[in-house]
């Protein structure tokens, strides 16, 4: 692991503009933040930069809205610098804010983005699912950018996209993809890290070592010359955005749904059934409990929707990629505050202890963890957020998982007598 230096600290060696000329202008005095996001959930990264020009920066670079920011950082000497060249999408909230000085924030996507929005799909893709979408992304989307594969699809396909954008081609594709891991069901995510573009199964993100652990607690004393490393992976602040909610995962089919099957060359109708605890051999989870319904409610969500589809066809494949899909975003979600890491990345897992709202024994500490929301999580957006000075890199991370490290327990006896 690097030797993280001063949490907050960052090596920020290239924030510059280049103009529709190709001229650069290193605009690192004069922004108040820079924004970085990744999200599983979005077509690409993205960022935001508000600028404080008292030098007519916009109207002398000029700033016109053809546009390019280049980032280029990192967190630790010994790590690999983060390189990003994104387009501009907007200019917006520009405002004076003195005689001599205006505000305006310059949004940013990458270019893959935009050429998506102008871009379709004309030809037959035909053989390997994984060779299909890596050559969507080069000659469609125009990307030069890496492709990991975690893992790579096994099976082929014949499909004729009917004048589709890129992405959207590539997400219907992800819905017959099979992983070697497991044929038995279908759960690639395409995604964009500021490394490159991504195609995993959740089913393989859910089952890493995690790369980090957080703790919840305060920094040392600041006038410390050398902090401790442990300092670097302290949690400023965390919220609670959802806690597991099994009814809301049966409305959804997460637990367990019906579809009525129809074979044309048969003619014969048949039911496909999905059951999450029946199935759970099948999947991989962040923990050993997955927290599950009643019985009774857990039959009565097999059958939360039933409808007559044709075999083979994506709404049969859906059934268990949007149960694990449900089961993973809309399980446990929180957003924790910690210091900048240009080594984290979405589709990483990383462990949190988070600290229970209990009472310990001298009555003056909380315990230290709190057994429901400690735990391994999924990273699924990271917002990095780059200020001016000393220590004010920040990475604020939403993360999710699916199931928890123990049964709960009632401890009744714990409460006071009302």
């Amino acid at each position: 692991m690097a030797q993280y230096f001063i949490p907050g600290d960052v090596q920020l060696k290239v924030v510059s503009l280049k103009n529709y000329k190709g001229d650069s202008y290193d605009v690192r005095g004069l922004f108040v933040y820079v924004e970085l996001f990744e999200d599983m959930m979005a077509s690409g990264i993205s960022a935001n930069i508000l600028m404080n020009d008292a030098i007519g920066l916009f109207e002398n670079f000029p700033i016109i809205g053809r546009e390019t920011l280049v980032l280029r950082y990192s967190t630790a000497p010994e790590l690999p610098d983060v390189q990003l060249e994104l387009s501009i999408l907007k200019i917006s909230t520009r405002a004076k804010v003195k005689d001599n000085a205006e505000q305006y924030e310059l949004n940013f996507v990458g270019k893959e983005f935009l050429t998506n929005q102008t871009s379709s799909v004309r030809r037959s893709l035909k053989g390997s699912i994984g060779d299909s979408i890596a050559g969507i992304i080069s000659a469609e989307l125009e990307s030069t950018k890496p492709i990991k594969f975690d893992p790579k699809p096994v099976n082929e396909i014949t499909y004729i996209p009917t004048r589709q954008r890129p992405i959207d081609a590539i997400n219907v594709m992800l819905t017959k993809a099979k992983s070697p891991e497991s044929i038995d069901h279908t759960d690639f995510m395409f995604y964009e890290t500021v490394d490159g573009f991504s195609l995993s199964t959740l089913n393989h993100l859910v089952a890493q070592a995690p790369k980090f652990s957080y703790k919840f607690g305060k920094p040392n004393n600041p006038s410390k010359e050398a902090p401790d490393q442990d300092e670097f992976f302290i949690i400023g602040n965390f919220s609670v955005l959802q806690e597991q909610a099994p009814a809301t995962s049966i409305i959804n089919g997460g637990y367990g749904a019906t579809l009525g099957v129809y074979d044309p060359i048969t003619r014969t109708y048949k039911e496909k059934t999905y059951d999450a605890v029946a199935d759970k051999p099948k999947f991989n989870y962040l923990s050993d409990q997955l927290l599950t319904p009643s019985d009774e409610l857990q039959q009565k969500s097999k059958s939360g929707f039933f409808r007559y589809v044709i075999k083979g066809t994506k709404d049969e494949t859906l059934l268990n990629r949007n149960a694990k899909i449900d089961q993973i975003f809309n399980g446990f979600r929180i957003v924790v505050d910690v210091s900048g890491n240009s080594e984290l990345r979405i589709g990483q897992v990383i462990e949190l202890t988070l600290p229970s709202s209990e009472l310990g024994e001298t009555q003056k500490e909380l315990l230290e963890k709190d057994s429901a929301l400690s735990g391994k999580y999924l990273i699924t957006s990271i917002k990095h957020v780059f200020a001016q000075g000393h220590g004010s890199y920040r990475s604020v991370i939403e993360l999710c998982k699916d199931s928890i490290d123990k049964p709960f327990a009632s401890n009744l006896d714990k409460l006071p007598t009302p």
